[in-house]
């Protein structure tokens, strides 16, 4: 079986972490499966050019790499992201011109113009393909465009609304990351739930370091003061790790903890792991309060064991539109690795942390932030916190997660192979 799996932007092998089209594309090839990874050339996370170690290490996984081109960008929002999605659609389109198709595509959307471009190469070719929904572009551009241009979002989002309506009607299949998510996808496609579609939430790995991989990340973290001594005089350590953008709320998060007691933030130590727009004020606060530490994107190993290394993940996320249909990335990730979450998410994941008592919803004010703070602090809590959160992570686990996905496009792509056969004697083409 050979599958293609679309989705750019994400890291490729190597020192970095696969995320979920990686470990999807590496766990089908590890099944024995023909991989073709459609990714992009630039790095997300540097904004330049894939790094040629990566680019092997991925191939060593057994997975064909294909790299498609498109202009670097800075803003999730910005014509120059237009001119990023445009440009590797096109460049997808040119590529496949005559090319063999695969027995089923598995595609990420966003980005709406190269899920619009699989699809119909999908039905040109009569084969199967899978939309996964990861966000709900455009509805959403409307929210995160600076406020100067979000008419012009607005208005812009009207014919994609068309284009990803083209291609959800005409998927196979939709997956998505929450409930909220894959009714929202359901209505755009105009059609009721089937029994092929499905909700798979953001999944992690569960792989240990290499002896020295592991002994030089800790000297890392030994280096900036976070140690396992006796814990700087029992301080709280929360974590916040990903894109510092203006989604994310680190910045006003940390900006309303700065306003709290100084008795308090003395208590307390905040890692901030990341890049993005918001970044050089994240480090001009660092710089200002010892409470604050702030580093730029770590790899995989220093992620680890920065999670071993704290007692709470931190979810700050403006509550856009989208915000209580899925479970965001970060928030599995933290509790995968048993980190209780302080968020100010609704919905799907106010949800499962009531259900599983995994962790608080701050409302995003200084005197409850403080009060969760406290709470987090009362030692016993805070282990049952973290217990919880152990228990919770499993379901979490990319084997579990992913491996039923991958089970899922096998069906499908046999089903296919199975009505193209019995097309001759009666049967329908696809």
């Amino acid at each position: 079986m050979h599958l293609w799996v679309i989705k750019t932007l994400e890291p490729l092998g190597g020192g970095n972490r696969l995320l979920r089209a990686g470990l999807i594309a590496r766990m089908a090839s590890a099944k024995g499966m023909r991989v073709t990874w459609w990714n992009s050339r630039i790095d997300r996370v540097s904004g330049r050019a894939r790094r040629s170690e990566d680019i092997v290490a991925t191939r060593e996984l057994g997975i064909d790499l294909e790299l498609l081109r498109g202009p670097r960008y800075h803003r999730a929002i910005s014509m120059r992201r237009f001119l990023h999605d445009l440009s590797t659609a096109a460049d997808f389109v040119r590529r496949t011109i005559g090319r063999s198709p695969p027995d089923i595509i598995y595609c990420s959307m966003p980005p709406i113009e190269l899920t619009v471009a699989a699809v119909a190469y999908a039905r040109r070719h009569e084969i199967p393909v899978v939309v996964d929904v990861r966000d709900i572009w455009p509805d959403l551009w409307g929210e995160l465009a600076p406020r100067a241009l979000r008419p012009i979002a607005r208005l812009t989002a009207i014919p994609y609304r068309r284009l990803l309506t083209f291609a959800l009607t005409r998927a196979d299949a939709l997956f998505a990351c929450g409930e909220g998510a894959l009714a929202w996808a359901l209505a755009r496609a105009g059609r009721e739930r089937r029994g092929v579609d499905g909700v798979f939430p953001h999944a992690v790995a569960a792989e240990p370091l290499p002896p020295h991989v592991r002994r030089e990340a800790e000297a890392f973290w030994e280096g900036i003061g976070l140690g396992w001594g006796r814990r700087e005089e029992e301080r709280l350590r929360l974590v916040f790790a990903g894109a510092l953008t203006e989604r994310a709320g680190c910045l006003e998060f940390l900006r309303t903890f700065l306003t709290l007691p100084a008795d308090l933030r003395k208590r307390v130590r905040i890692v901030v792991a990341g890049s993005g727009a918001q970044a050089p004020a994240i480090r001009e606060l660092a710089v200002r309060d010892s409470s604050v530490i702030w580093t730029d994107w770590l790899d995989r190993a220093r992620l680890w064991t920065l999670y071993e290394r704290c007692d709470v993940g931190v979810a700050p996320y403006r509550r856009t539109l989208d915000a209580g249909w899925i479970l965001v990335n970060k928030f599995c990730e933290y509790i995968f690795h048993g980190l209780p979450v302080l968020t100010t998410l609704t919905g799907e994941v106010e949800r499962f942390v009531r259900e599983h008592g995994c962790g608080m919803i701050w409302s995003g004010d200084a005197a409850d932030l403080s009060a969760k703070i406290a709470r987090f602090m009362d030692r016993d809590a805070l282990k049952e916190l973290r217990r919880n959160a152990r228990t919770a992570g499993k379901l979490f686990d990319a084997d579990r997660v992913y491996g039923e996905m991958i089970e899922r496009l096998e069906l499908l792509a046999r089903y296919a192979r199975l009505r193209k056969i019995a097309a001759p004697t009666g049967g329908t083409t696809h």
